[in-house]
């Protein structure tokens, strides 16, 4: 008969090799599985990171196409105000020069049929003569230019505002 020792440690010999092939089989099923999930979430990562890239770029085109616009108008709104600007100057250097008269508001001026003179508008009580005072004229041609820059700020303020709403959703 076989010796008890022999028998005994072929069978631990053969216990130790199914449990190796076991531990074995065991690595290889956790490695093939971690390498199936590592794929799966490459591809999500991937699809995300385009997805991302994608959303970046519309982002970067919306936002630049509104700084244009916000460009375009802040430029409108200089050209205008320079615009208004030179037509208050040219407007008061004529009130200086004395070239701008009421011509109209002359025409009802003169004697009343007592014999005295008529009130007439830009006249006064029977004044002669039809022109305001050259200060009183370039201070009003000063303010009229002063409320064309502030129309003109305001304009700029809500074409920014209307722009914006067309930004937001």
């Amino acid at each position: 008969m076989m010796n008890p020792y022999l028998l005994l440690g072929i069978g631990v010999l053969w216990l130790a090799s199914l449990a190796a092939v076991g531990w074995k089989a065991n690595e290889i099923g956790h490695e093939t599985e971690k390498a199936a999930w590592l794929a799966r979430d490459n591809e999500a990562l991937t699809a995300a990171n385009a997805t991302i890239q994608r959303l970046n770029d519309e982002a970067r085109a919306t936002e630049k196409a509104h700084t244009q616009r916000l460009a375009d108008i802040a430029a409108n709104n200089v050209k205008e105000t320079q615009d208004a600007e030179a037509r208050t100057r040219r407007a008061v250097a004529g009130a200086r020069a004395l070239v701008l008269r009421q011509q109209p508001a002359c025409q009802g001026a003169g004697p009343s049929p007592t014999g005295q003179a008529a009130p007439a508008p830009g006249t006064g009580d029977g004044q002669a003569g039809c022109e305001l005072p050259s200060t009183t004229v370039r201070d009003l041609f000063q303010l009229v230019g002063d409320a064309d820059t502030g129309m003109l700020a305001l304009a700029a303020c809500q074409a920014v505002i209307l722009s914006d709403r067309k930004e937001s959703p």
